[in-house]
């Protein structure tokens, strides 16, 4: 939930700086929710990349096994103390 209002709130807040700067010419109902979609698409993608960005943890990342050989577990175990 937290997630789908920040994304409305940045659209919004997007917008209306944008309208405020002069950079929108909406001039219909239909253009204005042409506009709302594009920007709400761009934050989606952004914030989705961002939450994928933050999943990513090398402590996640399987260990080599034993059967892996030369000891590189022992090395891996040895810098997690």
């Amino acid at each position: 939930m937290t997630m789908k209002n920040d994304v409305v709130q940045k659209v919004c807040e997007n917008f209306c700086l944008s309208q405020g700067r002069g950079e929108l010419a909406v001039s219909d109902r239909n253009e204005l929710w042409r506009v709302l979609v594009r920007i709400t698409l761009c934050k989606v993608r952004n914030a989705v990349e961002r939450q994928g960005r933050q999943r990513r943890d090398y402590h996640r990342e399987r260990a080599p096994s034993a059967a892996d050989g030369d000891g590189v577990q022992h090395a891996i175990a040895g810098r997690r103390r």
